[in-house]
């Protein structure tokens, strides 16, 4: 399906060169297909850069263009610094945007930062619905990252069992 979801983005921008939020969600679609293991991260990068890059181009007030721009800048090219510019800058233009502060949390996890990340999770969840399974996955990167086992062990059985059972 995400590869699918990026071959829809690429049909859009080639409707309208000038969709902005086209370009950011078809940088996204890579950034998860890398995620999941689909796609290697030399497959990804040459793929998603540019799109990042043209959306923030062509919309520098779209929170999702730099979000997924802050995501590159962390994942492929460790530039700290670069990542949280761009992650603030989304959260500053959308400040009831959960995905923002869910990229926001796992940077400065990956930072060392966990009590920050952790915050920045908590506001996630409060815009997102609570058992959102991103708001989950980042809450349980922060308490392993952080070496809060305890904590992780903890949040991992809640959610499991606050999951439909299925036969």
């Amino acid at each position: 399906a995400l590869k699918e979801s990026a071959a829809f983005f690429e049909k859009a921008i080639e409707l309208d060169p000038n969709f902005a939020a086209a370009y950011a969600r078809k940088a996204e679609a890579y950034l998860w297909l890398e995620s999941w293991s689909v796609l290697s991260p030399n497959e990804v990068y040459p793929k998603a850069w540019p799109a990042a890059a043209r959306a923030v181009e062509l919309d520098p007030d779209l929170a999702e263009a730099h979000l997924v721009l802050g995501r590159l800048k962390g994942q492929f090219e460790r530039d700290w610094i670069g990542a949280e510019t761009e992650l603030k800058r989304s959260i500053e233009l959308s400040p009831n945007f959960a995905d923002g502060h869910l990229g926001y949390s796992w940077l400065l996890s990956r930072m060392g930062r966990h009590a920050e990340a952790l915050e920045e999770a908590r506001r996630a969840q409060s815009l997102d619905p609570p058992m959102s399974p991103q708001v989950q996955e980042v809450f349980a990167f922060c308490y392993f990252h952080g070496r809060q086992y305890d904590q992780l062990l903890k949040h991992c059985l809640l959610w499991s069992q606050a999951q439909p059972h299925r036969p």
